[in-house]
């Protein structure tokens, strides 16, 4: 069975572990502001964009931060951790993304992230000639859990809804992918599976994981 379908990945703790590399910029362009988040504060940030974040951090702490000056320290920090570290790219996850492409799928990259950060990150890890388009968060109104940012996918793409597959990290992703009717692969390489009561299907790891496992999520629903 070959269908074609088109496959949707959030970027970071999906396709890289930069999860780690964020919340260490983070604290430290935070500290730099004088704010100190509280342990817990940060796991309701996981999926929203920085634009979000920094308004909730703001009307927490009282401060007035601009996002897209901390943004741009963010970057540093995290281009200086990257440039100099391993691969934090997830195991098997190429071994997946040479086998969709073999197989025709459309693949993109929908994040919460600035379309520069995305294309920065994709090129530093090695990914990014395996996608055919990335949309960040300036190519819509509303980020995730809206189902915007993967709409623009699928439409990038040339794909109904109904025939994409979305793995992300985030409940925010599972939101969204459930907000335009596309399938929902919850990846969580570490615990905190119960946050995706409503996935398809959840893996710990992208190895043994096909391509043709992914489309009969698609084949499944359709008959």
């Amino acid at each position: 069975l070959i269908m074609s379908f088109g496959l949707i990945f959030d970027l970071d703790g999906t396709l890289m572990d930069t999860i780690p590399v964020i919340e260490r910029s983070q604290t430290e362009v935070l500290q730099r502001y004088g704010v100190v988040l509280p342990p817990g504060y940060s796991n309701c940030f996981a999926g929203l964009p920085l634009r979000d974040i920094v308004a909730l951090i703001n009307k927490d702490f009282g401060k007035s931060l601009d996002w897209q000056e901390m943004g741009g320290q963010m970057s540093e920090i995290e281009s200086r951790v990257l440039e100099n570290g391993p691969s934090i790219v997830f195991d098997g996850l190429v071994d997946l993304l040479k086998d969709a492409r073999r197989r025709r799928a459309g693949l993109a990259v929908g994040t919460s992230s600035e379309i520069d950060r995305a294309h920065g990150l994709l090129y530093v890890s090695g990914l990014y000639g395996f996608f055919d388009d990335v949309v960040g968060i300036e190519a819509v109104k509303q980020g995730k859990p809206a189902p915007d940012i993967f709409l623009e996918c699928a439409r990038k793409l040339g794909y109904l809804p109904k025939r994409c597959v979305v793995i992300g990290d985030a409940r925010n992703d599972m939101l969204a992918a459930r907000a335009c009717g596309m399938k929902f692969v919850g990846f969580a390489p570490r615990d905190g599976k119960d946050r995706f009561s409503d996935a398809d299907l959840v893996i710990s790891s992208y190895r043994g994981i096909s391509c043709r496992s992914l489309e009969h999520l698609i084949y499944r629903a359709e008959k």
